[in-house]
């Protein structure tokens, strides 16, 4: 269950991130916000067995059976945050990212990684596998996940692949910034 909270956070990073290279990083500009999350992350615990309602569990759910990925990721990437989804490319892509977050290797044993970040210290924190006599919720807190992150920033930017996206395309958006910027500074001064 931890992994596939941490990976719906890597999803929604990266789908609210992406916009900061306008039109390479989606056609058609979306805004999607913490409730998309929060609907999100019911899903993943409904599909997992954590869920409860008023603090009691399905009593139907196997802990046995396999995760219905494919629902999963139909319920987050075509209904809720791709319910914003105009365009078609944009569709493809949001199902692109749910396919490659949304499977068995996001809750296998091995520690997660997201793809496009071999190069980056990204990835699930926690080496499950090898703690496994440790009480995972020490580990498991905010905190630790919070400096962690902070102290495998590179330079406090997330290069490109971690979006999907070629290093060129955070060169164009710095270009695109650069030219908004000096347009509003032109604009200001009187004629």
């Amino acid at each position: 269950m931890r992994k596939a909270i941490y990976g719906l956070v890597w999803f929604h990073s990266v789908v609210i991130e992406r916009k900061k290279f306008k039109t390479l990083g989606w056609n058609v500009s979306m805004t999607f916000n913490d409730s998309d999350f929060s609907v999100c992350e019911d899903i993943i615990k409904a599909y997992m067995g954590k869920y409860t309602k008023d603090g009691v569990k399905d009593p139907k759910f196997d802990a046995n059976a396999e995760i219905p990925w494919d629902a999963v990721r139909v319920l987050i990437g075509e209904c809720n945050y791709g319910g914003r989804v105009t365009d078609p490319n944009d569709r493809l892509l949001m199902n692109v990212y749910t396919k490659e977050i949304f499977n068995n290797d996001l809750v296998a044993i091995d520690k997660w990684k997201p793809s496009g970040t071999e190069q980056s210290n990204y990835g699930y924190l926690v080496d499950e596998g090898a703690n496994q006599k440790n009480d995972m919720s020490l580990l498991w807190t905010p905190e630790t996940f919070k400096s962690e992150i902070q102290m495998n920033m590179e330079e406090g930017t997330d290069p490109p692949s971690c979006f999907g996206q070629h290093p060129n395309a955070e060169i164009q958006s710095q270009i695109n910034d650069t030219n908004e910027l000096l347009e509003a500074i032109v604009a200001l001064q009187p004629l």
